[in-house]
């Protein structure tokens, strides 16, 4: 987490955070990654914490994005209580089946980040995913051999390397990488070989997703919930979605782009052609709330997750000059696996019958949290924060 001067454009690293509230001009609330909150003094001058922080409340269901707690400015706190939804005893990797159950591929990939992705290469043969390995403080993008082959590092960097995708042709794998500073996109020959080289940067924000369209001409990225499109090599977009919009992905004929909007307060899956995405018909695929849409390469289906985190949905569709997609049919239970609040740890395997995710070790997160509401609970902990 940073914290920026408006005025004067400074900006300064903070915390090792997803996120953080304000609860007064000199208090911030910290999530840890045990699932406790702590406030801390603020110091708006220095754009630092002073001194130390005092526990706030220690049993906060928190999500890899911070969601999960609230604090308002008369000392009342509404938060989910609950194991947090970050897994710090170990990720396993794990195929569902159709009717979702699981079975071991390996056991403690992820030994303490839930935030990074994973993708399987065009031919179903090799899978990428972000892995924090021991004794490493930032995760680096890895490949294995499916189904039992050894995992190989592939990126090895001090800064954060995540978000992992394949290119079309299968040689690369593409990813988000801050070791410039900013967030911006990667790629690496799988092979190894040369090091990581910079594909694509924006001076004006920070890419938190990119994919390279099937043909190899496009690039789609999507910047401060933008997305925007650009030819391959260009720094200048040919076409932006000016709404809010996240969680994109394209066809696997290149044709449509698939994101989760934001237009009417409830996030949806909506489709748009490709790469105009500004021009030819909008389509909702998605009626009672959707994110993180992802296609089936073997067949003309559309996958989405449904905003309750509880199941996914598969649409049938036909595109001529018209994407028309059919009704959502939920058919996958994915609740309490690592990543379904925040990026998605999913991936279809050939066919689109089978899927590749995280999970934690032995089994599913806990569903549900409880939620909490307690009045005038941050005050006395910020009277003890720095030391007052």
């Amino acid at each position: 987490m940073y914290a920026l001067d408006l005025e004067t454009g400074r900006a300064s690293r903070v915390y090792e955070a997803p996120a953080a509230w304000w609860i007064d001009e000199e208090n911030i609330a910290l999530p840890r990654r045990d699932g406790s909150v702590v406030v801390s003094r603020f110091n708006r001058s220095e754009l630092a914490i002073t001194g130390e922080p005092a526990l706030l409340v220690s049993d906060v269901r928190l999500s890899s994005g911070g969601g999960g707690f609230s604090a308002s400015g008369e000392g009342t706190l509404l938060y989910v209580s609950g194991p947090p939804y970050t897994v710090t005893g170990g990720g396993d990797l794990v195929e569902i089946g159709p009717d979702g159950e699981t079975s071991l591929l390996e056991s403690e990939i992820l030994p303490d980040f839930d935030n990074g992705g994973l993708s399987i290469s065009p031919d179903g043969t090799y899978l990428a995913v972000t892995r924090l390995a021991d004794n490493d403080s930032e995760p680096d993008i890895w490949v294995k051999e499916l189904p039992d082959g050894a995992f190989r590092q592939l990126t090895d960097s001090d800064s954060a390397d995540y978000r992992p995708q394949w290119s079309p042709d299968g040689r690369y794998v593409t990813f988000i990488s801050d070791r410039e500073g900013s967030p911006a996109f990667y790629r690496r020959r799988v092979d190894g070989g040369v090091p990581a080289e910079l594909v694509h940067a924006v001076s004006d924000g920070a890419v938190r997703e990119a994919v390279i369209s099937p043909d190899g001409e496009w690039l789609a990225a999507e910047v401060d919930q933008r997305i925007r499109v650009y030819r391959t090599g260009s720094d200048e977009p040919t076409d932006v979605i000016a709404e809010r919009a996240r969680w994109f992905t394209i066809s696997p004929d290149g044709r449509w782009i698939a994101y989760t909007g934001d237009r009417g307060g409830t996030p949806q899956v909506y489709v748009r052609p490709f790469p105009n995405v500004s021009q030819g018909d909008l389509v909702q695929v998605s009626i009672d709330g959707g994110v993180q849409p992802f296609w089936n390469r073997d067949a003309d289906e559309l996958f989405f997750r449904y905003e309750g985190n509880v199941s996914l949905a598969r649409v049938s569709y036909t595109a001529d000059s018209v994407f028309r997609p059919g009704p959502p049919e939920p058919f996958l239970n994915v609740a309490g696996f690592i990543g379904v609040n925040g990026y998605f740890w999913l991936a279809a395997l050939p066919g689109g019958t089978r899927f590749l995710t995280i999970a934690p070790e032995g089994g599913r997160l806990s569903e549900f949290g409880q939620p909490v509401l307690e009045r005038n609970s941050w005050t006395e902990a910020g009277a003890r924060a720095g030391g007052r």
